[in-house]
């Protein structure tokens, strides 16, 4: 009986942040067309979509941590130590090798060559008509932010209030893979960016942590995208490539961000043994 009223609880949960986000993002929708068509001006669908996407997450966002922060409920992840620059980029660093690089290089060659598959790059299109500045506002200042405040802060600490460890890291990485609504690549990535930003929220304590790093994974994604759009190459390779429709990065990047993963763990040993 248990089980079952804790299973009711995350699904009731996962309704109600959902319905959550999908009324502030319709509201907000409607605000800015309102609002544009009273000023006369015609607002571009792509932009429509990714402001207040991300303003309805925002407002989401905000109100579940609000929430839990007045509740005390984030009591399941203990803060080790007061924010420090260097942990932040740590974890940083760590978020992007892991995501950023070496994450493409493993999916792309076990898609395209293993399994032979292919796909569209559903995303590239979209982002070509969104304004920079929007786009930096959106993907990389406010998106981290306050996706973090409502799946790492907010459902997670919610969920852990009825369910044990293991099984709010599971429901709260899925959930926030489907939310993002990719393609095939694009979703195994949310899944694991998203468990790698829990996983340092959960390790330190300290949302700031997850949050930086999350702007860190967004930032290297925007910035290759436009490295791939102005065909910028290294030693003759381009910096980021499509194989088969999946992202592929530079082989130079894979291999110094391979190192950097391998000195952290032997460094991570030796502190645990030490």
């Amino acid at each position: 009986m248990k089980q079952v009223k804790s299973f009711g609880y995350a699904i009731g949960l996962v309704l109600l942040l959902g319905v959550i986000v999908i009324l502030s993002t319709a509201a907000l929708m409607v605000a800015m067309l309102a609002s544009g068509k009273g000023l006369g001006i015609v607002i571009n669908e792509d932009l429509l979509y990714s402001m207040s996407g991300s303003l309805g997450i925002g407002v989401a966002g905000s109100l579940v941590a609000i929430y839990v922060k007045k509740k005390n409920y984030a009591g399941h992840t203990q803060e080790k130590n007061s924010f420090q620059v260097k942990s932040a980029a740590y974890y940083a660093s760590w978020a992007f090798s892991l995501c950023s690089v070496l994450f493409y290089a493993i999916t792309t060659f076990l898609f395209a060559h293993v399994l032979s598959l292919t796909e569209a790059n559903v995303s590239a299109a979209s982002i070509k008509d969104i304004p920079l500045f929007v786009e930096v506002a959106c993907s990389i200042c406010l998106a981290p932010i306050f996706e973090e405040l409502l799946f790492r802060y907010g459902f997670y600490n919610l969920l852990r209030r009825r369910l044990e460890s293991k099984s709010a890291i599971f429901l709260c990485t899925l959930v926030f893979a489907v939310i993002h609504g990719y393609s095939l690549q694009g979703f195994c990535m949310c899944l694991v960016g998203g468990l790698v930003f829990l996983l340092i929220y959960i390790r330190s304590g300290n949302i700031w942590y997850s949050i930086i790093a999350h702007m860190t994974c967004n930032l290297a994604a925007t910035v290759m995208n436009m490295l791939e759009d102005k065909g910028v190459t290294i030693l003759g390779i381009p910096v980021q490539y499509e194989v088969s429709g999946f992202n592929m990065v530079h082989p130079i990047l894979i291999v110094l961000t391979s190192i950097y993963c391998i000195v952290c763990m032997v460094l991570a040993k030796k502190k645990e043994e030490g």
